[in-house]
């Protein structure tokens, strides 16, 4: 999921230096290339806006440093090459063996430690013998510090690569063990948590101690209950563990997901549903029982906000005032954006969609309220009409008053959320965050309010 943070609630992080770039970039053994603001192992991702710092902002050496026979300093865009070649199974080879020219160089000290973790990424990617990696890692341990997020990053990094080679299990089982004790407690990284155990659950059921995988996967699933893929290695530790019941259930809710399209378990389901009771008959009924459940978890149970709708009283881009009290006797969906937003910019389209889809409908209102970072309500009005007619939505637009009133009496803090007010004027569900299933969940909360 992905959300712009409101102000009052959003933790930035600047890419000052070589140092603080290092540190951003070893975020990125587990994620990807992360360049700026990722806050490390959320498990929603904060997207920037203005005044973000969005910049790779390490200095970019003058023609006259380049050329100079002091230390070797990359520049911006060779940093971020490597940045992205050390990800890139068809160029990572490519970019392990010119991090190595720069290490064997007369290379800036600032900027080994950074070099050295392209490097270690790489190996892993351009699948180098398992030697170098471990060799590496040892290595990177004493860049990264004593942070315990980058340590488990290190560490699961390992174990994945390990596990996923079949190589030193053993080895693997030490680092993913550590990736899981070393995880910070609080909520902000249950996300990084959760994969960390189904590591660890995944290397201990490749080595045959199903008991413990399925401790792993169960804990994992605690904070991930619609997880496809933790689900589905649950029932494989049921089914090593022979537990065909348990298998079976757990095949069948990763299949029900809601609004998810994997369907990894539905061989394993298959073959011992059919060993287990003779035939297929009844699996259709149960993964239809599951897929339901998922539903109302997903898209309802998980999202709903009770409260009055409080009342606002906004012009739309053409000057025109309208009210929540217009609406009355149908459900509402407001949609709380602005055009600065990037998890908005991806969510508008849905809900475009989403409108043209209900707007024959007398029984459904669509409405986004606009606010933006302006200096004058003139300016504020200029910048959403020119978003709003440069991507040609037609859905109806408000634009909240200079003071956010709206905003502030929606006690937004993240954007964008998006509220479905029922038919007697009450908030019943709250969505924060863009999702690429939330056309569906909206639809499955429109339906909800109708039945």
């Amino acid at each position: 999921m992905f959300r712009f943070l409101t102000p009052w609630s959003i933790a930035r992080v600047r890419v000052a230096s070589s140092a603080s770039l290092a540190m951003i970039v070893t975020t990125s053994l587990i994620l990807g290339p992360v360049w700026a603001g990722d806050k490390a192992s959320s498990t929603t991702p904060v997207a920037r806006g203005p005044g973000a710092d969005t910049s790779n902002a390490q200095a970019q050496p003058s023609q006259a440093q380049s050329q100079s026979s002091g230390p070797r300093t990359p520049s911006g865009d060779e940093i971020r090459d490597l940045n992205t070649a050390s990800s890139d199974p068809a160029r990572a080879k490519e970019a392990a063996a010119r991090i190595r020219t720069l290490l064997a160089g007369n290379l800036d000290p600032g900027y080994v430690g950074l070099m050295r973790q392209f490097l270690f990424r790489a190996l892993i990617v351009g699948n180098a013998p398992t030697s170098q990696i471990l060799g590496l890692a040892d290595t990177v341990k004493t860049i990264i510090g004593d942070d315990p997020r980058n340590q488990v990053m290190l560490d699961a990094q390992v174990a994945s690569a390990l596990l996923d080679r079949g190589e030193k299990l053993d080895v693997a089982l030490d680092y993913a063990t550590k990736a899981v004790d070393r995880c910070p407690t609080s909520q902000d990284f249950d996300g990084t948590r959760a994969f960390c155990q189904v590591l660890l659950g995944r290397v201990q059921l490749k080595r045959g101690n199903a008991s413990s995988a399925i401790l792993n996967f169960s804990q994992a699933l605690a904070s991930s209950p619609d997880s496809q893929s933790v689900l589905f290695y649950l029932g494989q530790g049921y089914e090593k563990a022979g537990k065909p019941d348990q298998a079976i259930d757990a095949y069948a809710r990763s299949l029900g997901v809601f609004a998810a399209g994997d369907t990894s378990a539905a061989a394993a389901l298959r073959a011992v549903y059919r060993k287990r009771f003779g035939s297929l008959k009844g699996l259709e009924e149960k993964i239809d029982s599951a897929r339901k459940a998922s539903r109302r978890q997903v898209a309802l149970d998980g999202r709903r906000h009770e409260r009055p709708a409080p009342a606002w009283s906004l012009p739309d881009l053409a000057g025109k005032t309208v009210q929540l009290s217009d609406f009355k006797g149908k459900v509402v969906v407001v949609d709380f954006w602005g055009s600065w937003c990037g998890p908005c910019r991806m969510e508008l389209p849905y809900f475009q969609a989403m409108y043209e889809k209900f707007k024959d409908r007398r029984d459904v209102a669509f409405v986004g309220i606009n606010w933006e970072r302006a200096r004058t309500p003139e300016e504020h009005l200029d910048t959403a009409k020119r978003f709003v007619e440069a991507n040609h939505y037609t859905f109806p637009v408000l634009i909240d008053d200079h003071e956010h009133s709206a905003v502030g009496d929606y006690e937004i803090e993240g954007f964008p959320t998006v509220f479905l007010i029922d038919k007697t004027g009450r908030i019943r569900f709250k969505n924060v965050g863009f999702t690429r299933e939330i056309d569906q969940i909206l639809s499955a909360q429109i339906e909800s309010l109708m039945e």
